[in-house]
Formats: C-alpha cells, sequence, structure tokens
C-alpha cells in the first residue's frame, strides 16, 4: 500500500466475526480509493483464506476487481512489512496504555477494556502524525491531500462530549462525561466511552483534573 495507511478492527478472536472483518477490509480499502484491481496477500492459515475470499467476493459483488493471494508457509516475503506494522501498533498501544495507567496511578489488566481501544487510538495517531522517510508525508495527509488539523485529547483522559440528544433525550444536547478514546475516521467524531455506553460527538470539552483511576 503505497499511502501506508493502517486500519485496526478488534475482534475476540481471529476466526470471529469473519463476515465483520470482511467488510471492514472492504469498506477500508474503498475509503483509499482502490476501485480499480486490488491484490491482498496473507498467509496461507485457514481463517485468513475464508476471510480474503468473503472480501474478494464483496468487492467483485461491488464490481471492483480483486486479487487474493496466500504466502508460502515460512515465507514472510510479502508479509513482512505487514508484521513490522503489528509490533509498531503493539508498542504504540502499551505506550497509551501505559501513560493512562502511569497518569491515574493504576496498573490496568491485561483484559481490560481500554486495550482494544488502544490499538485502534494507535493505528489512528501514526496514520496522522509520523510522516514516513520514503514520502516525507504522514499517510492521511497522502490520502486527504492535507494535514490533519483536526483537537484531539490524551488517550484515556476524562471530558465531557456534546451528546447529540442527551441521555434524557427530552433535553437536549448535553455535555456527558466519559473517556476519551479516540476519533472516527471518516467524520471525524471524538469516541467516548461513558456509563451509559460509547458516545460519539463532534465537540468535547476537556477538565481541569482529568485523569481518575475511578473511571478507568
Amino acid at each position: 500500500c503505497q499511502t501506508k495507511m493502517i486500519s485496526v478492527h478488534p475482534v475476540p478472536s481471529k476466526g470471529a466475526n469473519l463476515r465483520g472483518q470482511a467488510e471492514h477490509l472492504v469498506r477500508f480499502s474503498m475509503a483509499l480509493n482502490y476501485m480499480d484491481r486490488v491484490e491482498f496477500v496473507s498467509d496461507a492459515e485457514p481463517t485468513m483464506k475464508s476471510l480474503l475470499a468473503s472480501v474478494q467476493l464483496m468487492r467483485q459483488h461491488l464490481g471492483y476487481p480483486t486479487v487474493v493471494t496466500h504466502s508460502r508457509p515460512g515465507d514472510k516475503g510479502r508479509t513482512a512489512q505487514v508484521e513490522r506494522v503489528i509490533q509498531t501498533l503493539r508498542r504504540q498501544s502499551s505506550t497509551l496504555v501505559q501513560m493512562a495507567s502511569d497518569r491515574c496511578s493504576l496498573q490496568l489488566p491485561g483484559d481490560q477494556a481500554i486495550w482494544p481501544w488502544s490499538f485502534v487510538h494507535a493505528a489512528w495517531t501514526l496514520n496522522r502524525f509520523v510522516n514516513h522517510t520514503t514520502t516525507q508525508m504522514s499517510p492521511f495527509e497522502l490520502v486527504y491531500g492535507r494535514r490533519y488539523s483536526g483537537k484531539v485529547a490524551c488517550f484515556g483522559e476524562m471530558v465531557l462530549v456534546l451528546h447529540r440528544r442527551g441521555l434524557n433525550t427530552k433535553l437536549g444536547p448535553q455535555w456527558v462525561p466519559g473517556i476519551w478514546l479516540t476519533k472516527t475516521d471518516g467524520d471525524d467524531l471524538h469516541v467516548v466511552a461513558t456509563p451509559n455506553g460509547m458516545v460519539r460527538g463532534k465537540a468535547i470539552r476537556r477538565l481541569s483534573d482529568p485523569w481518575r483511576a475511578t473511571w478507568l
């Protein structure tokens, strides 16, 4: 991929919800305007074969030519770059969680719900704020032709997000407290975990004391 854009789609296990994973890959390829012939490469594991077969079928139904290639066992030549990106994502994810843990003076367990979101936000930040040596531009800039200039908060900090209808719909929009996790790719909305579920909003307010262990 010339843009080096990364996308993360957390799932409970590798074989869980293959249709959802395939739909995510198809949407991702279309978001990058890959309407011509596209090649998807993976290793030869049965799960990956099933996943990419679904991707190929979905794209072909949309009229977009798609080729699937599976590497031979032990051959990492075609997937070596992906393996390096995965390692980078893991380090970035661990850094984000460790930062939030340190700010709140606690140690988060490995099964804490914030971990999957740390991978999502790791990809989001790498896409927008890391310039690659070959292009001297971020993946976001290569795809959209401009630098990212949106407002962000720190991963794991407590914020107030403007809910579209509020938790009490009769009162209209309200500022709802929650934990800031990331922003969406398409419409650049803030993603905030609140006591009543996930909320997406266009605006947030940052607090003077945003690090609270009881919320994490």
